[in-house]
């Protein structure tokens, strides 16, 4: 099955762009924009013209679009984009912010410009990439920029392992920072955060009283890596919305939402 109007054999014939996969890493800027910022950032790409080219203005201007640059309006773009109007701005503005895109306003048209655009559209530069050329080194050259790799990183283990010994709730305290603790804020940086992992910490050690008290009677604890990790109810995702609460109009006795204990009990007051 093919899309309509498209046969399997047919020529792409409307072009094509490049996207760099910097755009959806971790360490990629843009990876914080909600989806539907992201769509836009996209869509803009696909949209931006690839050759210099005229723009009739309403008021019978004639602009000159240059390559990279994208002539329309806000309500259009939100009409062709399936986007709703306030969508497309706030996209414009994160995007102005992030240096990804600028634009201007002139005879009643809203021209954006694509920031960098020739050199992430250039082959060139991906052929020519580092990152390319590092994939001939030999292996001892690759532990080597692992090595590197993680002593870069080293700040951010810090600051999440400060975050757990800093609250004066949260036990076990740590004396160093051990290579679990390590692998877990690694793993977890791929789907959060350095301030998002600190502020389910923070959520963590906030929680009501009772929650802790509960801790006590199990003279048990979470450490870092465990509380990090993505088993045992996924804490993270859970601790991340705000400390654990009773239930709302809940009376003494009433469960707590959120994370599970380790015997699998609600926590309650």
């Amino acid at each position: 099955m093919t899309l309509e109007g498209h046969s399997a054999r047919a020529p792409a014939d409307d072009g094509f762009i490049l996207l760099a996969r910097k755009l959806a890493s971790r360490d990629g800027w843009p990876f914080q924009l909600r989806a539907e910022h992201f769509k836009f950032m996209v869509l803009l790409l696909l949209r931006a013209r690839w050759r210099e080219c005229d723009f009739l203005a309403p008021d019978g201007a004639v602009i000159k679009i240059k390559r990279g640059q994208y002539a329309s309006s806000v309500r259009r773009m939100a009409e062709e984009f399936g986007l709703s109007i306030q969508n497309v701005r706030t996209a414009l503005r994160l995007l102005g912010e992030y240096k990804f895109a600028t634009r201007a306003v002139t005879h009643g048209v809203t021209v954006i410009t694509v920031l960098n655009y020739e050199r992430y559209q250039d082959i060139q530069t991906y052929v020519n990439a580092p990152s390319n050329r590092a994939l001939t080194r030999p292996s001892h050259k690759g532990h080597t920029l692992k090595k590197e790799s993680n002593a870069g990183n080293e700040g951010l283990y810090k600051k999440v392992f400060h975050a757990w010994n800093s609250h004066p709730k949260i036990f076990p305290k740590h004396r160093r920072l051990t290579g679990a603790m390590r692998c877990a804020v690694a793993a977890r940086l791929a789907d959060f955060t350095v301030e998002q992992l600190a502020r389910a910490i923070q959520n963590y050690g906030d929680s009501d009283e009772p929650f802790w008290q509960e801790w006590r009677e199990s003279r048990r604890g979470w450490s870092l890596d465990q509380f990090l990790s993505r088993g045992e109810g996924a804490k993270v995702d859970k601790f991340l919305a705000g400390p654990l609460r009773p239930r709302a109009g809940g009376a003494a006795g009433s469960s707590y939402t959120g994370a599970v204990n380790p015997n699998g009990r609600k926590f309650i007051k």
